[in-house]
């Protein structure tokens, strides 16, 4: 992305960059309650009352917008589908080292990481959950994202970071190998009851050793049911590492995971909003021994 103005103006918190930024799908990631105003004569959604250029800043990051104005006079802020106006819209730049490297107050929202020394991958960085400075590794909440997909998609990873998403086996592997990090697991019932896991030491090998999962150190709210899975491949449909010679799980269940024959626990199968337990995602034990599909489950990472 190229910079068009070497001016930087500094406000606390973020950083704002004059360049051609785009965004997409903001207009749903908002607060439910926060007003707009589609300007479909500037492509652009208007949002009024905001007081201040942190906080339309703050709107405009949260949602994934890239580019925006603020009219301090009309105490308006417009979200940019792309950089207009260049030298007076304003970009957020959101290159970081890691999730964990970002200043507490930051906002939860959408970040450059550095995977490795040669990649750098987009992230949903989580700042406001068990003390923020978590990387989302994946995300189920609505369904719109299918999930039963095959050994090279969950390898380079697949959905949107501000959406339904699998940040990929390979950068799971690139940075668990790199330093000693702490697994966290989020889950959601339909009935509103939540749940979390978390495991001291979480690594995934290398696609050689077919991303074997390996996890210690459990706390939590819930049954330690990953357990199960500890020490075991990744299988999905096109490609069966499980222990079970007569089924290959990842294609019956629909969906990858670290199975062994074949699951207590499973993310990634299909979402079920009525919370029935066909196929679906969910945790044995939580919140009984038999499995009842979940609403929502997040798996984030930050280092021990």
């Amino acid at each position: 992305m190229q910079l068009l103005m070497s001016t930087a103006l500094v406000l606390p918190l973020l950083t704002y960059l004059v360049c051609g930024g785009k965004s997409s799908h903001f207009t749903r990631r908002l607060q439910k309650n926060q007003e707009t105003y589609p300007d479909s004569t500037t492509n652009s959604l208007l949002i009024p009352n905001v007081t201040s250029m942190p906080k339309c800043a703050v709107l405009c990051h949260r949602t994934d917008c890239e580019a925006f104005d603020f009219d301090s006079d009309r105490s308006t802020c417009r979200f940019l589908s792309y950089n207009s106006q260049p030298g007076k819209s304003f970009f957020i730049n959101t290159d970081i080292e890691s999730c964990h490297s970002l200043p507490a107050g930051n906002p939860s929202g959408v970040y450059n990481i550095k995977i490795s020394q040669q990649l750098k991958k987009r992230v949903f960085c989580e700042m406001e959950s068990a003390g923020g400075g978590w990387t989302v590794l994946q995300n189920r909440f609505d369904g719109s994202q299918n999930f039963n997909l095959k050994w090279d998609d969950y390898k380079n990873g697949f959905g949107t970071p501000h959406g339904e998403y699998w940040i990929g086996n390979e950068n799971i592997h690139l940075l668990t190998s790199s330093q000693p990090y702490t697994l966290r697991i989020e889950l959601g019932q339909v009935s509103g009851q939540q749940g979390y896991a978390e495991y001291e030491i979480f690594t995934v090998s290398s696609e050689k050793d077919f991303y074997r999962l390996q996890i210690s150190g459990f706390s939590g709210n819930i049954h330690n049911s990953l357990k199960y899975h500890s020490n075991y491949n990744f299988s999905t449909p096109d490609s069966d590492n499980d222990t079970r010679s007569t089924v290959n799980c990842a294609s019956y269940f629909r969906g990858g995971w670290w199975f062994r024959s074949c699951y207590l626990v499973f993310l990634n199968g299909v979402y079920r909003a009525d919370g029935s337990r066909s196929f679906s995602i969910n945790w044995r034990y939580f919140p009984t021994r038999n499995r009842i599909g979940l609403k929502s489950s997040r798996m984030l990472i930050r280092p021990v």
